[in-house]
């Protein structure tokens, strides 16, 4: 698995970002911000639905509060070769063993536990 130290968190965390204009869909969004933030241009859809849904509260002085929703798919690589972009301290391929050691996010460990099941 793919993960990025993400700055603004201070936390590892799966690659991503928003739903911009001119995405033709959520998918589009994901292969967008996932060759943004890892460099990587050789990324696929494992599968075209989604692979998990979260959602978590925003509260912080920039915004109001609000819920934030995270639509996540199954990506793969073709490269592993990466480039960590600005908004990482650092990117990582990491064993799906190794999440729960590495990021304490709920979320990563339900998706690491759905990948080893499948």
């Amino acid at each position: 698995m793919l993960l990025t130290h993400h700055k603004k968190l201070n936390r590892w965390l799966q690659v991503g970002g928003h739903g911009e204009e001119g995405d033709g869909s959520l998918l589009e969004a994901a292969l967008r911000e996932a060759r943004e933030e890892c460099g990587i241009q050789a990324i696929a859809p494992l599968q075209t639905t989604i692979f998990d849904i979260g959602h978590h509260s925003i509260n912080t002085a920039k915004e109001p509060p609000h819920v934030h929703y995270d639509i996540r798919f199954l990506l793969v690589a073709q490269d592993m070769e990466f480039t960590v972009s600005e908004e990482s301290y650092a990117l990582g391929w990491f064993a799906l063993e190794e999440v729960p050691t590495i990021s304490d996010s709920a979320a990563l460990h339900r998706m690491a536990r759905k990948l080893v099941g499948q």
